[in-house]
């Protein structure tokens, strides 16, 4: 009995771990590791009503995780925008009040899934542009990012 008391605690703690809340400073980026045990992270920032955001996941190159699934939550914990989780490591969101916003990342097939490896998150200000005005910016190709 004693030993599935046990278990029962580790198990509660490494869930409890998976989905401890980090804070993003809007900007700079944060790195993380997803493994088999630890695969779904929790994160707030903190946004303004008409802030539009890009969020972006990366990975090394070598790396054994590909693709994300990523949740934007509103400051009430409703979802208010959500990736494919294939194929598809951003999302671009106007925020809808001020407060604080949840990004919930994790792997497409969730606790099924076998993607592992470290990676990155970032959210982005999207500067707004008025019109008649010129945007001045770099393309460089995804590869020399990462």
């Amino acid at each position: 009995m004693k030993n599935v008391i046990l278990v029962v605690m580790v198990l509660l703690m490494s869930v409890a771990q998976a989905t401890a809340q980090e804070e993003l400073v809007i900007g700079e980026p944060l790195t993380a590791e997803m493994t088999r045990e630890v695969y779904e992270f929790s994160y707030s920032f903190t946004g303004k009503a008409g802030d539009v955001v890009l969020i972006e996941f990366t990975t090394e190159i070598l790396n054994d995780l590909d693709n994300s699934r990523l949740i934007l939550q509103s400051p009430n914990g409703r979802p208010l925008a959500e990736n494919d989780g294939f194929h598809q490591n951003r999302l671009f969101q106007e925020l809808g009040s001020d407060g604080t916003y949840t990004l919930i990342v994790t792997r497409p097939e969730g606790a099924a899934g076998r993607d592992e490896g470290e990676f990155s998150i970032v959210v982005k200000p999207i500067p707004e542009l008025e019109i008649d005005s010129r945007a001045n910016d770099t393309l460089a190709d995804r590869n020399e990012r990462r």
